[in-house]
């Protein structure tokens, strides 16, 4: 018995549309997770370099001094280049949500980190070159 044209149309559907795993059960997959995931990551960061500048700066000159210019330059590093220095964090972040087959909470911290690095080059250009610090005037 052959079959019809329309048993051959379903076999070609089914064949050329594969079907995503879903996430894993228990494992919501939501792209304001990723969002969520990225702010969480951000404060954390943040919290962390702040900690130890604070005390950095706290340290008498003659202790570790070496130490306190380090931890100053990498936390005002981080805030000024925060569109670069995120991917340090973020992407080992989106590449788990990826493998654990959460497609959305991955897009959702792409998206952000798009986003903060955009903002982040356009605050950069602005205060270098919009405040009198540039060599564009």
């Amino acid at each position: 018995m052959e079959p019809n044209d329309a048993d051959k149309l379903a076999q070609l559907n089914q064949s050329a549309a594969p079907v995503p795993n879903p996430p894993p059960a228990g494992q919501a997959d939501h792209w304001g997770l990723g969002v969520a995931y990225t702010a969480l990551a951000h404060l954390a960061v943040g919290l962390i370099l702040a900690l130890v500048s604070g005390i950095a700066a706290s340290l008498p000159r003659d202790v570790g001094s070496e130490f306190a210019d380090y931890a100053l330059a990498a936390s005002g590093g981080w805030f000024l280049g925060i569109g670069l220095t995120q991917c340090l964090y973020l992407v080992p972040l989106a590449l788990y949500l990826h493998n654990t087959q959460r497609p959305r909470a991955t897009a959702g911290v792409l998206i952000c980190m798009g986003i903060v690095f955009l903002l982040s080059a356009a605050c950069f250009g602005f205060f270098m070159f919009g405040m009198g610090g540039g060599a564009l005037r």
